[in-house]
């Protein structure tokens, strides 16, 4: 017997930070609806509330970035700087 992980059938979900749909509350609503869907048992939409809208954008990145396409005209805003060390 095989356990399958429940995977999402449809094309990658585009999102543009730059748009109406790129808020932080959009972005918890997809995180919530996708940790449904994929069977996710972390609260990943909690995670997002705890930073800045950098480190939501990061969660959601880390979390479902094999099944959305992030788009933004800025992506140095979303990079971590980890200093010179």
């Amino acid at each position: 017997m095989a356990i399958l992980t429940p995977r999402l059938r449809e094309a990658k979900i585009e999102i543009d930070l730059d748009g109406e749909h790129g808020n932080v509350f959009v972005l918890i609503s997809v995180a919530n609806n996708l940790t449904k869907k994929l069977g996710i048992t972390t609260n990943v939409g909690e995670i997002m509330r705890c930073g800045t809208y950098e480190d939501a954008v990061r969660v959601f990145d880390v979390f479902f970035g094999e099944y959305v396409n992030i788009r933004t005209r800025n992506p140095e805003r979303f990079t971590l700087n980890l200093g010179d060390n």
